[in-house]
């Protein structure tokens, strides 16, 4: 379906999520979400108790305004406790040079970057529990050599998610990542990429 007003047609259609857009490119909103629901059963020596409980309902509202300038918004109800996962504002330059501010995942570890959709296994490992996640600061990201080259660097309170920060120190986050045949779809090694990475903060 389309609306017009002052000669402007904006669609609406359903694409994994609530799709907002103009024709010329101007306005951009998504809105989406999931709902993780899980269920814990025992044996009759187990000290706990069968149950079900919600691990994690998200709401996500997500676009661009004028093409180049980007927001991300995503709430989060884990069990009874609700919070702010992502909540930046950014301006795309272009592939070369994106910048944002606010909160959003530190450029570390592969497995914790990716979304919830998108990993093999329902469950994270252990390994993202000694990475750092979402955290409050201003990150710049870009791509050269046909976008086989990456990079992303990351300037942060070192706080965490939600997290007042209550010192001068900063943390920085980085990583530099090589697809050689990401432009070649037909590659049978397409999804290659090798990457470094690393932190530092005190």
């Amino acid at each position: 379906t389309s609306t017009e007003k002052d000669g402007t047609p904006l669609r609406v259609f359903y694409k994994d999520g609530i799709k907002l857009k103009s024709d010329d490119g101007d306005f951009d909103l998504s809105i989406g979400g999931r709902v993780i629901e899980n269920g814990r059963f025992f044996t009759q020596t187990s000290p706990n108790d069968n149950t079900f409980y919600n691990k994690e309902t998200m709401i996500i509202m997500k676009g661009k305004v004028f093409k180049q300038f980007k927001y991300d918004f995503e709430g989060l109800l884990s069990g009874t406790t609700s919070s702010m996962n992502n909540s930046f504002v950014g301006y795309e330059h272009n592939d070369v040079f994106d910048v944002k501010i606010g909160q959003f995942k530190e450029p570390f570890l592969l497995e914790e970057m990716a979304t919830t959709l998108w990993r093999d296994f329902a469950e994270k490992s252990v390994a993202t529990r000694l990475a750092p996640s979402r955290d409050i600061g201003i990150g710049i990201s870009g791509k050269f050599l046909e976008k086989r080259l990456g990079y992303e660097l990351g300037y942060f309170n070192g706080a965490g998610k939600n997290a007042n920060d209550a010192n001068d120190d900063k943390d920085w986050a980085g990583r530099l990542t090589y697809a050689p045949f990401v432009k070649n779809k037909e590659h049978v090694l397409n999804k290659l990429q090798v990457f470094g990475q690393g932190t530092w903060g005190r």
